[in-house]
């Protein structure tokens, strides 16, 4: 199986991601993303791993019961009513298990989108920050240029855009005072501000960064736990089924049980893989 599937992978894309983000150091605009992945980290991370294991203890006792019987019914040549009535009290069990865990992995997955929502909102409000940061550089990028009508090169004329970085203006702003354009105090406010808002369009890009990252591990975890969920509902349906016959047998096994037994092994061992 494909190892993209597997939930010990996705959790621990999610953990690693996760972490990188909380420990970013603090900067302005960027605490609320820090605190969603500490709350990844401690509020919503345990309770999944605890989960895992739990699925992982159910498959170890359904499937090698799923596969005796199986072996059973292949086999069987005279009616047995106890191991029959035992067994369906045993795959009445599992298929309450199967329902609970279901019931588990659709509130993980609800508490988790919700968590998600708010990581998304985080990375759009930055967004917002970096076009700020631009149209701030842009403006003293134009107040230098009223100063002086020499400034009209291409690096200065341009709209501001991620793709010209800051310290390319002010390379330009310094070659200019070189020559004369502008006095010692006008330089260095203009170096100061500019670069100012360089470190701030930095710090904003690192942190939208960790924030895209961490995002794309909840969503690859959201799209393990939804499938989980998926195949264990269909599970709780094949037990259930296997269950009814068993209780519903005669002298001979119905002529589904091996077929239905043989589904549920497969979906049984498949569904062990992917939650490993």
């Amino acid at each position: 199986m494909d190892d993209s599937f597997k939930l010990s992978k996705t959790l621990g894309s999610a953990r690693a991601k996760a972490r990188e983000l909380a420990s970013l150091r603090p900067a302005p605009g960027t605490e609320r993303a820090a605190l969603h992945a500490h709350a990844f980290l401690r509020d919503h991370l345990p309770p999944l791993e605890k989960l895992q294991r739990a699925l992982l203890h159910f498959l170890g006792e359904a499937l090698p019961e799923a596969q005796k019987l199986e072996r059973w019914a292949a086999g069987r040549n005279s009616p047995n009513p106890a191991f029959a009535a035992r067994t369906a009290t045993t795959f009445d069990r599992f298929h309450q298990q199967a329902v609970a865990l279901k019931t588990a992995l659709q509130e993980a997955l609800q508490r988790l989108s919700e968590l998600r929502g708010l990581i998304a909102g985080d990375a759009g409000q930055m967004e917002r920050d970096l076009d700020g940061v631009r149209q701030e550089a842009q403006r003293l990028i134009g107040d230098i240029a009223e100063k002086d009508k020499r400034v009209s090169t291409a690096t200065l004329r341009v709209n501001f855009t991620s793709f010209i970085p800051l310290a390319k203006v002010i390379d330009e702003i310094v070659s200019l005072a070189q020559d004369g354009s502008f006095t010692e105090e006008t330089l260095a406010r203009a170096v100061e501000d500019l670069d100012a808002a360089r470190k701030r369009e930095k710090t904003l890009r690192e942190r939208h960064l960790a924030v895209t990252v961490a995002l794309s591990g909840g969503n690859e975890l959201i799209g393990n736990l939804q499938a989980l969920a998926n195949a264990t509902a269909i599970l709780g349906g094949d037990l259930a089924n296997v269950r009814d016959d068993l209780r519903a047998l005669g002298d001979a096994p119905p002529a589904c049980l091996l077929l239905r037994l043989a589904a549920l092994r497969a979906g049984l061992a498949t569904l062990e893989a992917e939650a490993a």
